[in-house]
């Protein structure tokens, strides 16, 4: 059996690596040019939000809590050491082939060492972090191909492995107690910190500044292209959330993060949702330009106005939209088009739900001192700028 006190001190140290993958997941999300490498690590971000939240929820059963940020365990280097990879290949092998895959082991040496008499809330959210972790090292283990602006050298990825091992062991691996004389020696060398990009570029995919302008909503199939399109074209509010992730204050609330990366899947998934439902129409998604001006506008902006943007003009404005689109892809006997539009308002409902939660604290901690009536008028005026800083269809 684990100890209560033993117990606390381990899911402690899990929970700092799941939260600090989380933003990191954020991070390369906007780095990386593969759309699908893109839209897993948005869904992984959410994933490893929900098991830092397991966590959390345990530790304060067990009437503990988690590491501060302040912490002196040594894991915060690991993580922020393995992620000043230089592409997207070294951070996969460095992050996923050490650092996720050496925490798997110790989930499952945890589960099979705790009591389930004693502990068996803990050997269910092990169950249930094991379960994704173990999804997401399998795919970074099948994972062969890479964005157009990787070189993928396999002698390079592997050292890099080992290099991120050695710091692993050096801060006494995932539960602290790895003995360290074998890193001791091993040469660590420097690197850059990592920087998130503000600029999209996506493979095989046009990009624009602006939007193409919409038909008239009778028109038919141009309107449900139009409709889909836009959804295809959420790929950049999956990169604003996933930067409100990535650039939030430490001190933010824990529970501000858990929906922004619930937030950020969302808005990947939307994207995802409309590259489908175009390819299933038979158009040719390279033919259809991303317009890039959007996320480029907002992510710009400090991050109470880049939230505010999003959920109380972009998407509460959308709301009518979406409900007409609906009935008029109806019209047409495209149920499941108009089904797509069904789940999108759910979600974004739970979003605007979000953004009246939540803007007052991100205020708070970002010393914005503006009321509500005063931000969205500057709001609404910021969106009179963006629309001249967008344009319209130029391609970049």
């Amino acid at each position: 059996m684990i100890l209560i006190g033993e117990n606390s001190r381990l899911m402690q140290r899990y929970e700092l690596l799941e939260r600090s993958a989380m933003r990191y997941s954020a991070g390369w999300a906007m780095v990386t040019s593969s759309w699908d490498i893109k839209v897993t690590l948005g869904r992984h971000m959410w994933q490893d939000a929900q098991r830092a939240d397991r966590l959390r929820n345990r530790l304060k059963e067990l009437r503990s809590g988690p590491l501060s940020n302040d912490n002196n365990s040594g894991l915060d280097k690991v993580v922020n050491y393995a992620a000043s990879a230089e592409n997207i290949s070294e951070y996969i092998a460095g992050m996923y082939k050490v650092v996720k895959a050496n925490l798997l082991e110790a989930y499952y040496h945890h589960y099979k060492t705790t009591n389930i008499a004693l502990d068996d809330a803990t050997l269910e959210l092990l169950c249930n972090n094991i379960s994704t972790l173990e999804e997401q090292c399998r795919w970074a283990e099948g994972l062969t191909e890479f964005d157009s602006r990787t070189i993928y050298d396999r002698v390079a990825c592997e050292k890099w492995q080992n290099v991120v091992s050695s710091m692993l062991i050096l801060q006494g691996g995932i539960d602290g107690r790895e003995t360290q004389t074998a890193a001791a020696a091993a040469i660590i060398p420097s690197r850059e910190s990592f920087k998130r990009p503000h600029k999209q570029h996506l493979d095989d995919i046009t990009t624009q500044r602006g939007r193409d302008k919409a038909p008239i909503e009778e028109a038919g199939e141009p309107w449900r292209e139009y409709v889909l399109r836009n959804y295809f074209n959420e790929i950049g509010a999956g990169d604003n959330v996933a930067s409100i992730v990535f650039d939030a204050p430490q001190h933010v609330e824990w529970e501000f993060l858990y929906d922004m990366a619930r937030h950020g899947w969302d808005e990947y998934r939307h994207a995802m949702m409309g590259k489908q439902r175009l390819i299933e129409l038979g158009l040719d998604i390279k033919k259809l330009p991303i317009g890039t001006g959007v996320f480029e506008f907002r992510d710009k902006l400090p991050l109470v106005e880049r939230l505010g943007m999003i959920v109380f003009l972009d998407e509460v404005n959308g709301f009518p939209y979406k409900r007409r689109s609906r009935e008029l892809l109806k019209s047409m006997a495209d149920e499941e088009s108009s089904d797509y539009l069904a789940y999108d308002i759910c979600d974004e409902t739970r979003h605007v739900g979000n953004g009246h939660k939540w803007l007052e604290h991100l205020q708070k901690i970002t010393g914005d001192k503006r009321d509500r009536d005063q931000l969205m008028k500057d709001l609404n005026e910021l969106m009179d700028e963006r629309a001249n800083y967008i344009g319209t269809g130029q391609v970049n």
